[in-house]
């Protein structure tokens, strides 16, 4: 009696051609379950803070929070915003946006998770957040004519490569 060996065996008792199946089965239960979870787009990518050290963080920390009251309609409506409160040298300037593909609620959520990761950064200057869906800045100074500043277009390409990489996987496993 000749044993055949087969390494796609799952269970002695299904056939070849059956446990190729049942492999491509729980292989796909298990991208599907991965795909679910990452497509809440609130994963946090990167998050780095500045050095310097603001003056009074009790302050600064107000300014913050009033800036998000006003910011967060702007970022439900246009998934975008930006705004500035206090007074120098305890002012800040925030600014954040949302990726494109996602819905105002979505854009909403993701907002409301960056903006209470950055203060991990107080009491320095500010800092950047960046979430699978958006992404946040804060400083004590205005920042928002800067095209880039150093790390910015080797982190954009990697996020654009990692996107790009995991949607090509996505296509090939299930199609379009």
């Amino acid at each position: 009696m000749k044993i055949q060996k087969n390494p796609i065996f799952i269970d002695p008792l299904l056939p070849p051609s059956m446990a190729g199946a049942a492999l491509l089965i729980i292989f796909s239960l298990i991208v599907i379950s991965v795909r679910s979870y990452a497509d809440t787009r609130l994963d946090l990518v990167a998050r780095s803070c500045e050095t310097t050290t603001v003056q009074n963080k009790d302050d600064y920390l107000k300014n913050y929070e009033s800036i998000l009251q006003k910011m967060e309609p702007e970022m439900y409506r246009n998934k975008f915003a930006f705004n500035e409160a206090g007074k120098p040298p305890d002012k800040i300037y925030v600014l954040s946006q949302c990726m494109n593909d996602l819905s105002s609620v979505e854009c909403a959520q993701c907002f409301a998770r960056i903006s209470n990761i950055l203060p991990a950064c107080f009491p320095t200057t500010g800092g950047r957040v960046y979430l699978d869906g958006c992404f946040i800045r804060a400083n004590n100074y205005s920042f928002y004519r800067e095209v880039t500043a150093d790390g910015d277009i080797n982190f954009i390409y990697l996020l654009i490569v990692v996107r790009l990489i995991y949607n090509m996987l996505l296509n090939f496993l299930f199609g379009d």
